[in-house]
């Protein structure tokens, strides 16, 4: 993605990137790979498509010759060798499918059009008269917008968050939830609304009542609805308990449990920022045990309707931004953790602020210290940020005040495990006063990460929104000031992203902003087929031997087969979640010899457990179950 040239405090990533060779694919069997040169930096795209146009495989995306290493599978440089072993983003082998390879350059998203919830769902909210249109490049301490009030007298920082969305990859459609009190929604209708993604119309309201939800009516109108995983259901949290629903609104039962209800989870009502779903039937829960405490934010997994661990994921401070999975079951967290020296990113001294935090008048350092936090990734196992006495991060949460200046540093230190990356520069929406900054959770910036583990996230601070790799490379920052005339945001408090689209929701003027991906270059391969399934029969007595089992740290893998054949040899967990392909093609007549180093496909060590070694063709298969122990 590139950046847009009145962006001037960031380097320019050129605008006339080109291919200098290819793009070329080779295709072998299930397999194809794809091999090409750009002339200069850019961010590049790579997916396999259908022959609907839908995506099969997110292949790769990010910037080459950028700041730090492209993520993998990409590699260093500007010429690129990929590798499609066949297999969709859920691990399924792609058998006779019809399918193109198509490769994008400077890919930035474009306002497109904008869906007000006066259109959705009835509302005596309508907005400040007139809307805003700050074209401000921060928020200055005497923002006018701080002192701004809704029709009802309310300042709008004291109101809760009126919108929350959450868009579906699979259909594109949206669900749109309306915070019920005050905004025309009985609190105990908990309505959830169904509209097209592409043109904001209305396809369905779908109402919960007290028969359904059994917490609180306090609460009910306070849940939030979120797709799940395949876009076949929806979750929708509320205070205690998590429900499951089909897309008609109607109880889902997991099959594991016969409930549709998850109950008794720590509390929570921090919308549907405190809930995503994962691959695997996998739901990620942010939950809270008490402000200011070792670790008031935490997240819970559930996994087929069964609460795997409480606590997956701990972290002191108060305040966060969400939760997100990748389809590698990675964790994405928006928290209030920053650097141990920077009470600000570097982009805000050199755009706006200057100075200390200590130097800046004191409406200005509750801004700058409270204002920032980061996007947090963790791997499948879990993590914490917690208080510590050491370490080179430190987290905001109870409130910034003067007097706290020459010591804030070492009183909010934290030690971490289970961190993987952190890119600090997300903003949030917070109540401000003259010295200090309040908090409510229901009031959070939402972020989004993409099919290419590319994370979508706004601040609100400086009033734009932006958008980095999976190395953290930024690919885009974009401003209210530079988006067409007429088109206000506000403040935008939520990103959602689907492979057609990015929205920002509007906290402020009520509404939903739609841009659509827009390319300096697509480049399409011609229609191809993968091989069909191989007749040949893989029976049972088709002998798989491992040495050692167990094994640790790594195990061979001997196949002896009577004749050759089209195959694929894959390490699965017992509950059939792909860890990694050790082969997918053509596998020789004979003794064929493989070999499994005890990591999954990102490099990842796997844990302690037993797994299952799997040669098919996709008619039959042979299984080996082996054991590691770490």
């Amino acid at each position: 993605m590139r950046y847009l040239t009145s962006l001037l405090f960031l380097p320019i990533l050129a605008l006339s990137a080109s291919f200098t060779s290819g793009p070329t694919v080779v295709k072998d069997g299930l397999t194809a790979t794809i091999s090409f040169t750009v002339s200069e930096m850019t961010d590049i795209e790579v997916a396999v498509k259908d022959e609907n146009g839908k995506t099969l495989r997110h292949l790769a995306a990010g910037v080459l010759g950028g700041e730090f290493a492209a993520p993998a599978p990409l590699q260093s440089g500007l010429s690129q060798t990929l590798v499609w072993d066949g297999h969709d983003d859920n691990g399924n082998t792609c058998y006779g499918i019809n399918y193109k390879i198509q490769v994008k350059l400077g890919v930035i998203p474009t306002y497109d059009t904008t869906f007000h919830s006066k259109d959705i769902f009835p509302s005596t909210y309508l907005g400040y008269p007139g809307g805003l249109d700050p074209k401000y490049t921060y928020r200055p301490a005497n923002d006018p917008f701080l002192a701004m009030k809704s029709f009802n007298g309310t300042a709008l920082y004291e109101q809760e968050q009126r919108i929350e969305i959450s868009a579906d990859n699979n259909t594109g459609h949206i669900l749109v939830n309306g915070v019920a009190d005050g905004q025309g929604l009985g609190k105990n209708s908990a309505s959830v609304f169904r509209i097209d993604g592409k043109t904001g119309k209305v396809l369905q309201v779908i109402n919960g009542t007290t028969k359904i939800f059994d917490s609180t009516a306090h609460y009910e109108g306070q849940g939030r609805a979120n797709y799940d995983w395949e876009g076949k259901y929806y979750y929708y949290r509320c205070a205690n308990n998590v429900y499951r629903f089909d897309l008609d609104g109607k109880p889902a039962p997991w099959p594991q449990t016969g409930s549709h209800v998850v109950k008794n989870l720590p509390f929570n009502d921090i919308g549907s920022a405190g809930i995503s779903a994962g691959p695997d039937s996998s739901v990620y829960v942010v939950h809270y045990t008490a402000h200011d405490t070792i670790d008031p934010q935490c997240i819970s997994k559930i996994k087929n309707g069964v609460i795997v661990k409480s606590k997956f994921i701990r972290i002191s401070g108060s305040m966060a931004g969400g939760v997100r999975v990748d389809k590698n079951s990675n964790i994405y967290i928006g928290a209030r953790i920053k650097e141990l020296s920077k009470p600000w990113p570097d982009f805000v001294n050199s755009d706006s602020l200057s100075g200390t935090i200590c130097e800046l008048e004191t409406s200005q350092k509750a801004w700058a210290y409270e204002m920032y936090g980061s996007v947090l990734k963790f791997d499948s196992t879990g993590g914490s940020i917690l208080y510590g006495t050491t370490g080179n991060l430190v987290t905001g949460g109870g409130g910034f005040h003067p007097g706290n200046c020459a010591t804030w540093q070492s009183y909010h230190k934290c030690s971490t495990q289970g961190l993987i990356w952190m890119h600090y520069g997300m903003s949030h929406i917070l109540t401000h006063t003259t010295y200090r900054i309040t908090k409510c959770w229901c009031a959070q910036s939402r972020f989004d990460v993409d099919g290419y583990g590319r994370v979508f996230y706004p601040n609100t601070f400086m009033c734009e929104f932006a958008g980095i790799d999976n190395s953290k490379n930024m690919l885009f920052r974009i401003k209210n000031r530079d988006l067409p005339d007429g088109v206000a945001i506000g403040v935008g408090s939520q990103i959602e992203v689907t492979d057609e689209a990015l929205y920002v929701v509007d906290y402020y003027n009520n509404k939903i902003v739609r841009f659509d991906w827009k390319a300096d270059t697509v480049w399409n391969s011609s229609a191809m087929a993968t091989a069909s399934e191989n007749r040949e029969t893989i029976t049972l007595t088709t002998e798989i031997l491992v040495q050692p089992n167990p094994f640790n740290p790594s195990c061979k893998i001997s196949i002896t087969l009577p004749s050759s054949i089209n195959a694929t040899l894959a390490i699965y967990s017992t509950d059939g979640k792909l860890i990694k392909i050790l082969k997918s093609g053509s596998i020789e007549k004979g003794v064929n010899a493989f070999s499994w180093d005890g990591k999954d496909r990102n490099g990842n060590e796997s844990a302690t457990g037993i797994y299952l070694c799997k040669l098919s063709n996709g008619k039959s298969s042979a299984i080996k179950r082996i054991t590691m122990i770490r």
